[in-house]
């Protein structure tokens, strides 16, 4: 609340998303759900927060599955409707149901004009490209200079915001005022003034979101792109380009801005015409979003989430990550010499050499075939009226040498078993190594080490 009420170019966005999922996270802690339960209720909450904070039930929901999800799951997928709906319709008993950013009625009348909107598209890319790299480098100064005095970089972008906010009140803030004023018809002044405007916006902004204060970046990144569009079409004017509506191309800009950052396009265009209510654009909004999308991909393949992410330690599954586990083969990272345990062997000698073993789990064979699966604490804990044969587990889940690591990784989370026997093609009861998700982590750090 202060962090946004401080003139910090943030949005409330962010701040209500993780709260939202925050809430989630603490409900089910306290019915004390299940793994896949708290994850459901934490995605739903992030889902509602979204959806609140612009009342966009639509890319909300779009937004959860392009963005945190990463694909569609039947799953969650009805947990994640349900609480968007829920939550605007609160949204819209308390607030009303005004668009964000009022009723607008742009037409889309000249197919030509799609030429200059995929241009725009790609002016967005290298926008959204050179804020990343001015936030990146903000954050780093703050982590090499400010490390021991982490505050003091807080008061020096504080300082420069409260200096900014004496020039010119449309410097600070998140940018809402601004964007209004633009689909109002208002007239900022003359190009220099437009374009310090952009700049001072644009320097702001970054450095707001580098002090890892509580904010979001939609609504800056929104005013970045509206500011960009009304330059770019005030240029086209310029040149005597015709029928140029300002409004129109601030709309363009503000989709392509948000796609080239956080490269999701989808939510994107569909946040953007449920914040206007102008459907009429949405042909011009998709061919934007395209542009920024495919331009902003060629000039780095992070948005600014995994960027930033990145940067502070944390890797967030992404869909390469995905290809590059459905490339790799199991037999790339098993474990070949595998501790097993005979049917027929003595109980006691048996509980004697797996002791002192850091294992948890282990094959039983009968000769060289197995038979069944076992754990060290089955294992130890058979009783004198118990055999080995009669205790392990018959039921064994297993995989092949030659299956990808991204079907290993599925079956040990669908089966909830620890470790997945490696199987002989040529031969299906023949243990050839035994693999577990320690060891496909292991593979990749010592890799990349």
């Amino acid at each position: 609340l202060f962090s946004l009420s401080s003139g910090l170019s943030l949005g409330k966005e962010g701040p209500l998303v993780t709260i939202s999922a925050s809430f989630a996270y603490v409900i089910s802690s306290i019915l004390n759900l299940s793994r896949e339960g708290g994850k459901l209720l934490v995605i739903a909450g992030a889902s509602s927060g979204l959806s609140a904070a612009f009342n966009t039930p639509i890319s909300a929901v779009v937004f959860t599955v392009e963005e945190i999800l990463g694909e569609i799951n039947s799953r969650y997928i009805g947990a994640i409707i349900i609480s968007s709906v829920l939550a605007s319709t609160v949204a819209f008993k308390i607030l009303g149901v005004e668009p964000v950013f009022g009723q607008l009625s742009y037409v889309h009348e000249n197919s030509w004009h799609l030429i200059y909107y995929a241009i725009l598209g790609i002016l967005m890319s290298f926008l959204g490209h050179f804020w990343k790299i001015l936030m990146l480098s903000a954050k780093r100064i703050r982590t090499d200079y400010f490390s021991k005095f982490d505050s003091a970089y807080l008061v020096v972008v504080f300082l420069l915001i409260v200096i900014a906010g004496m020039l010119d009140v449309h410097y600070i803030g998140d940018g809402h005022f601004i964007i209004n004023k633009i689909f109002s018809g208002f007239e900022f002044g003359t190009w220099k003034i437009m374009i310090l405007l952009f700049v001072m916006k644009f320097i702001l902004s970054a450095l707001s979101y580098s002090t890892g204060v509580s904010g979001g970046i939609f609504m800056p990144i929104l005013t970045l792109g509206a500011l960009g569009g009304v330059l770019f079409s005030e240029a086209l004017i310029q040149i005597g380009v015709p029928e140029i509506q300002i409004g129109a191309f601030a709309l363009i800009g503000m989709t392509s801005c948000l796609v080239a950052t956080i490269r999701v396009p989808f939510t994107a265009f569909v946040m953007l015409f449920e914040m206007t209510r102008d459907y009429d654009m949405i042909l011009p909004l998709m061919v934007s979003s395209a542009s920024a999308y495919f331009i902003a991909g060629l000039l780095d393949d992070e948005s600014i989430y995994e960027s930033v992410a990145e940067y502070e330690g944390v890797h967030l599954p992404t869909e390469r990550d995905k290809v590059v586990l459905a490339e790799m083969e199991v037999q790339s990272c098993m474990i070949q010499d595998v501790f097993t345990i005979d049917v027929n062997e003595p109980l006691e000698q048996a509980k004697e050499r797996i002791k002192e073993l850091n294992i948890s789990g282990f094959p039983v064979l009968d000769g060289n075939h197995i038979l069944g699966v076992m754990s060290k604490s089955e294992l130890l804990n058979i009783g004198e009226d118990q055999t080995i044969r009669s205790t392990c587990r018959k039921d064994i889940i297993s995989i092949y040498p030659d299956q990808s690591l991204l079907v290993a990784i599925e079956k040990l989370k669908r089966f909830k078993v620890g470790r997945l026997p490696v199987m002989s093609r040529f031969n299906k009861r023949k243990v050839v190594g035994i693999i577990t998700m320690e060891d496909i982590m292991n593979y990749f750090r010592d890799s990349q080490g």
